[in-house]
């Protein structure tokens, strides 16, 4: 079994760190909705359309990642040229490591975000 932080490597570090970046400012974002804390920089509507966005930004960045991998692995077998299928699958796992995470983020506020509007009616 392998541990997160092995996913986090696989996935990419710079990949993996900018969705998590994103992500935590998202949740950060609910967190003020949620407990209602007011400032003058942020209005609570605001605080949750922009978590909104950002849950959305989260999975984009995910999916675009995921295509980043996909490209320079593509790259690598046109060099190579041929290729065991086990590799291939391999490769393709681990390009998806990126695409889970950002819908683990994108899912996490979506699921607030309906939380915190049916709670607020």
């Amino acid at each position: 079994m392998n541990s997160i932080s092995e996913f986090f490597y696989w996935g990419g570090v710079e990949a993996m760190t900018t969705i998590s970046i994103f992500g935590i400012l998202m949740i950060l974002l609910l967190v003020v909705r949620i407990f209602k804390i007011k400032s003058r920089l942020l209005s609570l509507e605001k605080a949750l359309s922009i978590a909104n966005e950002l849950t959305i930004f989260c999975l984009v960045l995910g999916i675009f990642f995921q295509l980043i991998g996909l490209f320079g692995a593509f790259q690598a077998i046109e060099a190579v040229g041929s290729i065991s299928m086990g590799i291939l699958a391999g490769g393709l796992k681990v390009s998806l490591i990126s695409t889970f995470y950002g819908f683990f983020y994108f899912i996490i506020g979506k699921l607030t975000i309906i939380v915190i509007k049916l709670t607020e009616k």
